[in-house]
């Protein structure tokens, strides 16, 4: 009896079965496109994603654990100071200001420039040697670029956004 309301004969049925094909296929286009494009600010969360996001992260993780053992390294400026002094009455040290005092009183003025220069020099390598390298350059405005290279490297890790 419904068929015979809407009098669908064969004739009939095909292009209405096409028409409403052409409607399904077009609001499926739309659902897709309209699913897909959420805008330049929304990340959809896939497994591609969340792998890249695994990775950068375990990277981050790594190279701040590193950083912290570099830090736990360094010396307070405290305790480079107090080093720095022990090291200036070093045998070493003490022998090279001896040098210096035995100068003889001739020689000239570029010559001794040159002598204190190699003096400091040596004084310096001593001085790494001995206490590490000074923390001073080392401060919470270096410990932020630091910090923030180490965030550079974790997002090149995880690579761009699938």
């Amino acid at each position: 009896m419904a068929t015979h309301m809407l009098r669908l004969t064969p004739g009939r049925l095909i292009p209405l079965t096409v028409v409403l094909a052409a409607a399904v296929a077009r609001s499926s286009a739309q659902a897709q496109a309209t699913a897909i494009d959420y805008g330049p600010d929304v990340v959809v969360i896939s497994p591609q994603v969340l792998a890249a996001f695994a990775k950068g992260l375990r990277t981050e993780i790594a190279l701040r654990e590193a950083f912290r053992k570099e830090l736990a390294a360094m010396k307070t400026p405290a305790q480079y100071q107090q080093c720095e002094a022990a090291a200036a009455s070093s045998p070493e040290r003490l022998k090279l200001a001896q040098s210096m005092m035995n100068m003889p009183a001739d020689v000239q003025p570029d010559e001794v420039q040159r002598r204190f220069a190699t003096i400091a020099t040596v004084v310096e390598a001593l001085t790494l040697k001995a206490c590490g390298p000074d923390p001073e350059p080392f401060n919470e405005t270096w410990r932020l670029a630091q910090l923030k290279k180490i965030e550079r490297k974790a997002a090149d890790a995880a690579g761009p956004v699938p």
